[in-house]
């Protein structure tokens, strides 16, 4: 029952009223991860979307996570967070929403906040960059080199011989990760006591594999190069 009643709080706008910190937002996650024995991890970002402080604590595989973040999204022509009711690029295409209206609306935002002149020449540049990034031809080639990715992994999967891998190491540490094959191309790694389940591809793609006379049968390194 009390339950119930602490369900139906909008803690959002406690959150807000209480500290006074508007457009904030903060997430806490508890929950059994299975990744590694004790792991522990903070970052602070505010040049970015969603920016913020995080902190994470796992032991045992039981993960504790907080993040302290801001909403909005980040404006990289102003180098700022997007104003309320500021226009964003995403939003182009979106339900009819045009390029046009697009312009318009940053004439509006311009006048109403003051921004000077150069406003649009830095909405105009990061406009097109985006634009660029978005081309039918520039996601045909990202779209081929992740198909040339995907066959090199799959063919080395299939040429390993699991029976022979006894442990794994992350590139450039001397950690060993005992590897086991669990079914099909699932892979067990397991640090301390706690054995993390991942696709083979994902771990010839992130780990060098050994045998057991400490011989390297396959090199993580040869999955990160640019194509």
């Amino acid at each position: 029952m009390f339950w119930k009643y602490i369900e139906k709080i909008n803690w959002g706008k406690v959150f807000h009223h209480f500290l006074g910190m508007k457009y904030k937002a903060l997430d806490i996650l508890l929950a059994y991860k299975g990744q590694n024995a004790f792991n522990i991890k903070g970052e602070y970002d505010r040049y970015r979307c969603h920016g913020g402080a995080s902190f994470e604590i796992e032991v045992l595989g039981v993960e504790f996570s907080m993040e302290l973040y801001d909403y909005r999204h980040w404006n990289y022509a102003e180098n700022r967070f997007y104003f309320d009711e500021e226009p964003e690029l995403s939003w182009i295409g979106y339900k009819g929403y045009t390029e046009q209206d697009y312009w318009k609306d940053i004439e509006k935002t311009a006048e109403v906040h003051g921004l000077d002149e150069d406003y649009f020449c830095r909405c105009q540049a990061v406009f097109m960059e985006d634009k660029e990034e978005h081309t039918e031809e520039t996601r045909k080639r990202n779209d081929e080199a992740y198909a040339e990715y995907k066959r090199k992994v799959a063919a080395r999967v299939r040429e390993i011989d699991w029976s022979l891998v006894k442990y794994a190491r992350v590139p450039g540490k001397r950690k060993k990760r005992p590897v086991r094959r669990v079914k099909g191309n699932t892979i067990g790694v397991k640090e301390f006591r706690v054995e993390q389940k991942l696709p083979a591809d994902l771990v010839i793609a992130l780990l060098d594999l050994y045998d057991k006379d400490d011989n390297l049968i396959s090199r993580a390194s040869d999955y990160e190069e640019d194509e």
